[in-house]
């Protein structure tokens, strides 16, 4: 927040380096002020993703600047990816690839209420300390794609379903989704940025011919909200024939009472359950017994190095599909990439795959033609 522009004082840069929990104040006094990975520089940031030399910042008749010098990340003001030389002011957020700062102005001498008050960037994740107008944007364009990764049954390898993968396409902000989220988190919308890649993903589904699986990633604050079983509600009618499943990550499954109320919920509107990534935290095996999910994904960590594992992790993976089988619960092994790796998981039980070694994540358009099997008897 700026109160007002100052006429004196230096001009200053404050953010948090790695590993940081206090803000650091980067004082500009003359230019060019360098900033980049290499040592030696006004600003030094040693992360992979920063250029050797990445920007230059100057004072031009009290006016700040700053230039991207061609980095392969990029610098950002207020989100927004800049080309050449571009000026700052009071408040904006300059960025660095992933390193984030907010522009300043000390208090000049004899000056009287003119300073810059900087908030936000001790508290807020890399990544987020940006401005909020490409976020917005996003949300309401709806500048996200829908990719799909098949489900694959075994022994057969006839596609079951698919799961929705959602990623952004807006410029100047990051595709994946966790990064996004992140962002999304530190206003307080990640609800609406998960509907987003909902909406997407379901037009996306509609498209698809037979009676597939579409697995449905929910992020943990809508899960006992309306708006998600409206939104699946609206894909059961829309498209009758898609069966969709909600995914909910293992480390989210703490109480048992609000999964019971959960499970219910889903049921009642012909809506099936999966536990994702089941091993990548503590293996919540009560959970699985007082309220069993349909499907249980097993996390690439336990299954991607396959079968190159040691024996004793052979051996755990193959009791728990057992033990998970014997509860009337269905196995995915996820993250499987080799055709080697495949073959051990059907060794062990596994009912179906999910992975490189048999399909990675695509437009809808790919799957057209790829007509899944019939759902009827997935257990």
């Amino acid at each position: 927040m700026t109160q007002r522009i100052s006429d004196g004082g230096d001009w200053f840069l404050e953010g948090l380096l790695e590993n940081d929990s206090i803000a650091r104040r980067y004082t500009i006094k003359s230019g060019p002020f360098r900033v980049g990975r290499q040592r030696g520089l006004d600003l030094s940031l040693p992360l992979s993703t920063v250029s050797a030399l990445h920007a230059e910042i100057g004072v031009r008749n009290g006016v700040l600047w700053v230039r991207d010098l061609d980095s392969r990340n990029g610098t950002f003001v207020n989100r927004q990816r800049i080309s050449g030389g571009v000026t700052l002011n009071e408040g904006d957020i300059v960025q660095f690839a992933e390193s984030a700062f907010v522009v300043g102005r000390t208090v000049a001498e004899g000056v009287d209420e003119l300073r810059t008050v900087v908030t936000a960037v001790k508290t807020l994740p890399p990544l987020a300390a940006g401005g909020t107008r490409a976020l917005d944007e996003l949300l309401a364009n709806r500048e996200v794609v829908a990719l799909l990764q098949p489900v694959v049954c075994l022994p057969d390898r006839t596609t079951f379903g698919y799961e929705i993968l959602g990623r952004g396409s807006s410029k100047g902000l990051p595709s994946a989704p966790e990064e996004l989220f992140r962002i999304a988190s530190s206003v307080g919308c990640e609800v609406e940025l998960s509907k987003v890649f909902l909406s997407a993903g379901i037009e996306a589904a509609t498209a698809l011919s037979g009676e597939p699986a579409i697995f449905i990633n929910a992020h943990p604050r809508e899960l006992m909200g309306d708006e998600l079983l409206h939104s699946l509600q609206d894909l059961r009618a829309s498209a009758p024939t898609v069966k969709p499943v909600v995914e909910i990550h293992e480390g989210t499954v703490t109480s048992p009472q609000l999964m019971r109320e959960l499970r219910a919920r889903l049921t009642s509107i012909e809506v099936g359950l999966a536990y994702d990534d089941f091993g990548a935290g503590q293996a919540r095996l009560l959970e699985l017994v007082e309220v069993p999910p349909d499907f249980l994904k097993f996390d690439t960590s336990l299954v991607g190095n396959m079968p190159d594992a040691p024996a004793s992790n052979l051996r755990l993976v193959e009791t728990l599909v057992g033990m998970v089988r014997d509860m009337g619960i269905a196995c995915i092994a996820e993250g499987v990439e080799t055709e080697a790796g495949l073959a051990c998981c059907q060794d062990m039980g596994f009912q179906y795959i999910q992975g490189y070694a048999v399909g990675r994540p695509a437009p809808v358009g790919e799957w057209l033609n790829d007509p899944p099997a019939d759902v009827s008897g997935r257990r």
